[in-house]
């Protein structure tokens, strides 16, 4: 038997993976980042001691405490204005504390190493001459300390609001991943509970038992299926629409056998795509608020002649007292006309007029050939 060799985990890392866990480890363990803040630091003095533009003055100790005040700021800020005042209601707060406290920064190295620049003027000048010298190196010193404390401190302060924002963004994106993750897992359960437990083994099992309303519970099974299957808004050929509407039109007249129904497709050779159950509301509603006896008449014209524009068109004769679609109860072409805006935002309408006893519904669609579906 061949020995097996066993691989150590860490070399079968890739090289990607491997920098994203250190940098991982480097963000979230905190001897890390002290770490890794004082080495900032360190580099920055070194910067300070070598870059004489950013001193002032020849006071060996002066120059050298002078730099703490800069650290002692910014984690004063830190731990103070940011952990504190940083929250969405208190902005000001946080903002107003934190221009103060970059104000007393400046305001103490200011103080701390002023005397040892005007001490550097000769003495010997005139006394106006001695005065100008003295009020451009205070001006200067003041100038020069103020505008890199505030560079500095909008940096970390930039930097820290930069940080919050990007976990903030991270946390929602996350969230509205378990979102997402939950509504998929709810819609194949629910799915599973319909197709399986209702439409295979209760339907079956009475069709069974039942076999005179075997016809009858088909297409039942079929409207419902259909309907399930497409709740989502992704566009389908308008074949489909055609086909879903025929069958519910003829379900429903096997229900009133006397009503004169008619029902017309123009070009049926219309290759568009169209948004999924669009007609459903609008003829339920006609049965649901129409005259269904003798009396009534249906007209149902899907007109696909123009190649811009789907028009569908439902006539139907109410019932006395009857709103139709104006009834504030009724959600269906509510839901309708939010699905239509959110899919073809202005390029779909539904318009309604009521002439003596007779409504007509008159649903128009921008025309999507099969190259867009895609794009939705």
């Amino acid at each position: 038997m061949k020995e097996q060799k066993i691989l150590n985990p860490h070399f079968t890392k890739s090289k990607t993976a491997w920098f994203k866990e250190l940098c991982g480890f480097v963000a979230h363990d905190t001897l890390s980042q002290i770490g890794i803040q004082a080495i900032v630091w360190e580099c920055f003095y070194v910067i300070w001691r070598v870059n004489t533009g950013w001193r002032y003055f020849s006071d060996q100790w002066h120059e050298h405490y002078s730099f703490f005040l800069i650290p002692l700021g910014i984690y004063c800020f830190y731990f103070i204005a940011y952990k504190i005042f940083y929250r969405k209601g208190n902005l000001k707060s946080f903002f107003g504390f934190s221009f103060i406290l970059c104000c007393l920064i400046i305001c103490a190295e200011y103080l701390y190493i002023i005397d040892t620049i005007t001490t550097r003027i000769p003495t010997n000048l005139p006394a106006i001459e001695y005065q100008s010298s003295k009020r451009y190196f205070q001006q200067e010193t003041w100038l020069a300390i103020a505008l890199r404390d505030f560079a500095i401190f909008a940096i970390v302060g930039f930097g820290l609001i930069y940080r919050d924002a990007m976990q903030h963004y991270l946390d929602q994106k996350k969230q509205l991943k378990l979102i997402r993750q939950n509504e998929l897992l709810s819609h194949q359960l629910r799915n599973h509970l319909v197709h399986n437990h209702f439409m295979k083994n209760i339907s079956m099992s009475y069709m069974g038992s039942h076999p005179e309303s075997k016809d009858e519970i088909k297409e039942i099974l079929f409207l419902f299926s259909f309907s399930l299957t497409y709740t989502d808004n992704i566009l389908y050929p308008v074949q489909e629409e055609i086909k879903f509407a025929r069958s519910l039109v003829a379900f429903f007249q096997k229900q009133h056998p006397g009503l004169p129904i008619q029902f017309d497709v123009k070009n049926k050779e219309c290759k568009a795509y169209i948004l999924p159950l669009v007609c459903e509301p609008i003829i339920c509603n006609m049965f649901a608020h129409g005259v269904v006896s003798q009396e009534g008449m249906m007209q149902i014209t899907f007109d696909f002649t123009d190649p811009a524009m789907l028009t569908m068109e439902f006539i139907n004769k109410i019932k006395p007292g009857q709103a139709f679609s104006f009834n504030p109860h009724s959600q269906g072409l509510k839901l309708l006309r939010e699905r239509l805006k959110l899919t073809y935002n202005e390029e779909a309408s539904v318009e309604e007029s009521v002439e003596n006893d007779r409504v007509t519904v008159l649903l128009s669609i921008v025309s999507l050939p099969s190259k867009d579906v895609s794009a939705q």
